[in-house]
């Protein structure tokens, strides 16, 4: 098992072929995953991780030779260039450096729009001899909150939710303006959305689903949840129990997913993935073997069930589990799962170990893996250094528990 930050997750990964291209959330690296063998490939080391290497990128779009990374905590828009293997500074998205938490793009008569969930905008990035960034501030009536997990556009209109609202913030990229849609009996804030072709379905903290018909205003909603689905917390004496009976605190989910039958519902810090038929509208638990958190597992610093890595090929589904390190890929068509064990090869690992070594970053847990590979770079760099009793310390930890 290894170390925390060694884990290879990110929040997102571009697929190409048989190749997933992200950037590793604890480390602030670019990777090459081979997705038959689940050895990640060491790239490139990010110039701006002097200021933090949790969450401070994210791969975006590639095409071709080139990777588009935009910033999450960071400010600064990279270009890979796969063929000269190095980085390119293109511009400063984020100069206030707060996070944007970038949920989605689209890509729209050759403009690039993200929607950035914690800044509440909608921002288009556009090339006129160097980049050029609009900003659009969504759900302004709100002051406080964040907007959902996810957006989704729909014939050049991009749809949001937020957090604190029961509306739905339909923004049209050609006019760039913003219409509010008040959904009926949403009693709080709606976190996902996702569109059938029919009807929008969203959720957010009550065990209910929404099914919405923008053209009629009016909005089917699901409370049928199975006995077994709750959120996970952690009671009185200190014990990991699944609560079925009230509100939620958090987001009950992190992604909802258009199936060809079926809507897929991704646990936050719930405890069973979804699944809604068609045909009846009737709500199915899918159960993956050895994701039932205990009172060791889910005292792990990230407390989230899963993460979607990638959707492909209109029916797999990649998620990151943070139980157990792996990739679970989904076949919602055919509902079967099939399993990638990343793992970074141990010259890579070194490499990793030489750059952290060098700007003196300290680690996430005690691992004696990590420890030897710790010492051995020391050893390497002819460096008299101290071992004292946190050397491998909780500064990403501490981090990544106040900024998740």
């Amino acid at each position: 098992m290894s170390s925390n930050l060694m884990r290879v997750w990110s929040d997102n990964m571009i697929i190409t072929d048989d190749n997933g291209w992200f950037i590793s959330g604890g480390l602030n690296m670019l990777f090459n995953m081979n997705l038959k063998t689940g050895e990640c490939h060491f790239v490139a080391d990010f110039p701006d991780s002097e200021l933090s290497r949790f969450r401070m990128n994210q791969v975006q779009i590639k095409q071709g030779r080139y990777i588009l990374c935009l910033p999450d905590r960071g400010k600064t828009v990279w270009l890979y260039d796969s063929l000269d293997e190095k980085l390119k500074e293109l511009g400063f998205l984020n100069l206030d450096l707060k996070r944007l938490a970038i949920i989605n793009e689209f890509i729209v008569n050759d403009s690039l729009f993200v929607v950035a969930s914690e800044k509440k905008q909608i921002i288009e990035i556009s090339w006129n001899g160097q980049l050029d960034f609009k900003y659009f501030d969504i759900f302004r009536h709100i002051e406080l909150g964040n907007l959902g997990n996810e957006s989704v556009l729909v014939k050049q209109k991009i749809y949001c939710v937020c957090d604190l609202s029961n509306e739905v913030c339909e923004f049209d990229v050609m006019t760039k303006k913003s219409k509010y849609y008040p959904v009926c009996g949403v009693k709080n804030g709606l976190t996902t959305i996702c569109y059938d072709g029919s009807f929008f379905w969203l959720s957010g903290f009550d065990r209910e689903l929404y099914v919405w018909d923008k053209t009629k205003m009016q909005t089917r909603i699901l409370h049928e949840f199975p006995i077994e689905f709750g959120f996970y917390e952690i009671d009185d004496p200190g014990q990991v129990r699944v609560n079925n009976e009230k509100r939620a605190e958090t987001s009950l989910f992190v992604k909802s997913i258009d199936g060809k039958d079926s809507l897929w519902f991704i646990p936050f810090q719930t405890n069973k993935i979804l699944y809604v038929e068609k045909t009846d509208f009737s709500i199915h638990i899918f159960d993956l073997p050895g994701e039932t958190e205990d009172s060791v597992s889910w005292r792990r610093g990230m407390n989230v069930k899963y993460v979607v890595e990638y959707f492909r090929n209109k029916n797999i589904v990649g998620l990151y589990s943070f139980k157990n390190n792996n990739i679970v890929e989904i076949d919602i068509d055919k509902k079967k799962i099939s399993y990638i064990i990343p793992f970074i090869n141990e010259e890579d690992k070194t490499k990793i170990w030489s750059i952290l070594f060098q700007e003196s970053q300290m680690l996430s847990e005690r691992d004696a893996e990590d420890l030897n590979l710790f010492l051995r770079e020391a050893e390497m760099q002819k460096n008299n250094i101290k071992v004292i009793n946190e050397l491998i310390g909780n500064k990403i930890y501490e981090e990544s528990r106040s900024m998740q």
